[in-house]
């Protein structure tokens, strides 16, 4: 059960995110984990206590979604679904009481990521789409928490020769939208690029 070393509750995470997976494979919904666990997964030890992911055509499956979870030993935290598609992010809860929070993707970097990533073994006998480093670069780099910004000094020191160039673009088109130019100044900073 995600058998990596320094993982917090790492058989209550492998066993919640088995149960995620199974439940999206049954919906045949594509999707991909993202968050710290897709970090860990990516060669980076560090503590987590949650499984984050992004799903996607959830909008129109959400019903579905929260009438099959009860099958694979998951519960909605927030039955109000109406609350749930304002917010894009479905929280759930498996049995012991790891959080899970599905993110609705409907962007197209959402898309992308989820084409992109790579199926892994995550310990527990079957293999769960994991985001890309780049893009978990970029989702760290908008987000700019402590957290995040510690994962992504991690994973360019195991990842050295990564397009740092694309993933500024990337970083750069979200900043624009979000009227964040401090975000760009951040990402350079962090992926060690001139300004």
């Amino acid at each position: 059960m995600l058998d990596r070393s320094g993982l917090k509750n790492s058989a209550e995470l492998g066993e919640a995110l088995s149960r995620l997976s199974r439940c999206l494979d049954s919906l045949g919904l594509q999707y991909a984990v993202i968050g710290g666990v897709a970090v860990i997964m990516r060669g980076y030890l560090r503590a987590t206590a949650d499984v984050d992911a992004v799903a996607l055509d959830l909008d129109d499956r959400l019903d579905e979604l929260a009438a099959n979870l009860g099958h694979f030993g998951l519960h909605l935290r927030d039955s109000n679904l109406g609350q749930t598609r304002l917010r894009r992010v479905v929280l759930i809860e498996a049995a012991g009481g790891t959080g899970i929070a599905l993110a609705m993707g409907v962007i197209p970097f959402e898309v992308n990521l989820t084409h992109k990533a790579q199926a892994m073994d995550v310990g527990t006998g079957q293999d769960v789409p994991i985001a890309s480093v780049e893009d978990l670069l970029v989702m760290k780099l908008i987000a700019l928490r402590d957290r995040d910004k510690d994962d992504v000094m991690r994973l360019l020191e195991l990842y050295p020769d990564i397009d740092r160039e694309a993933i500024l673009a990337t970083v750069t088109e979200f900043a624009e939208a979000l009227e964040s130019p401090e975000t760009v100044v951040e990402a350079r900073r962090l992926l060690k690029m001139p300004a």
